[in-house]
């Protein structure tokens, strides 16, 4: 039921959702800038349910901090047969 969420996560900035481009750019509250992709994707790695999912050629997976600070046991892979059509 997730799984449209889970192109926020893409590798590819462009199949995320309408508008986003690799040239996109953030400025962050300390006044350093970047391109979004590469800011946002940042500090993010695979948990083990990442290994048997459908998205998991194109997901960078979770924020380490909330795996160091919470787990990966809640995190389950998203069937194939879950994905809708696109």
């Amino acid at each position: 039921e997730l799984s449209p969420y889970m192109l926020d996560w893409t590798t590819d900035p462009a199949g995320s959702g309408t508008g986003n481009t690799p040239e996109d750019r953030v400025t962050l509250p300390d006044g350093s800038a970047g391109l979004i992709h590469a800011v946002t994707n940042r500090g993010k790695r695979a948990v083990s349910a990442c290994a048997a999912c459908a998205f998991k050629d194109r997901c960078l997976g979770i924020e380490e901090n909330y795996a160091v600070e919470f787990g990966e046991a809640e995190f389950h892979p998203v069937r194939a047969e879950e994905v809708p059509a696109s």
